[in-house]
Parts: C-alpha cells; sequence; structure tokens
C-alpha cells in the first residue's frame, strides 16, 4: 500500500464530512497516482464515492465538486451508486477503483 501524506488523508475526511449531508456515503476509495505511489506535490487527489442515494452518477459528482473549495483543489471527486459500484466494477474506471483503490 502507498504512503499518503497525512495532510492528504485530512483534506479527504474533511470532503467527506462536508458532502455527508448531501450523500449517504457508503465508502470513499482513493484512486489513481495516490493509491499506485507514484504522485507529485501538484497530483490530483482521485476520490471514488459510492452513495446509496444517486440517481444520476454525473449530476451527482457536479453537485459535490464546488464542495472542495476551501478544503484542497486538487480533489477530483467521481460519484457512483452502491449498484453501479457492485454490478460494473470489472470495468473502466470501476475496475482500477477496485483493483488499486485505497478505502479511506
Amino acid at each position: 500500500m502507498a504512503k499518503i501524506p497525512p495532510q492528504v488523508i485530512e483534506s479527504i475526511k474533511k470532503f467527506k464530512e462536508r458532502i455527508s449531508s448531501d450523500l449517504k456515503i457508503t465508502k470513499v476509495i482513493l484512486f489513481g497516482s495516490y493509491s499506485k505511489g507514484t504522485f507529485s506535490e501538484g497530483s490530483d487527489i482521485d476520490l471514488c464515492i459510492i452513495a446509496e442515494n444517486v440517481d444520476n452518477s454525473f449530476l451527482s459528482t457536479l453537485r459535490i465538486a464546488p464542495k472542495v473549495i476551501g478544503i484542497d483543489l486538487r480533489i477530483e471527486p467521481l460519484v457512483f451508486s452502491l449498484k453501479d459500484y457492485e454490478e460494473n466494477s470489472n470495468f473502466g474506471i470501476l475496475k482500477e477503483v477496485k483493483e488499486k483503490g485505497i478505502e479511506i
């Protein structure tokens, strides 16, 4: 498992807390360069947010994306319903999340 800087973990926790009033969060999974250990100082913080009350992943992502302001602008959230995550985790970005992601 990659060594994740404490300030990144703290930013993720603050973001999770901020969006918890909008989404019934099941999991928050860090993926991309931070989970692989290939990050640099300016790397995006790629987060997969799995929630129960998601009808449209795209619109849910758009709704919560501005909430990174004041926390860490490198946070790049993607929202998926629990159903989509469970049924489609062998394809595309969800495959990477499942195989290499780190649950926070």
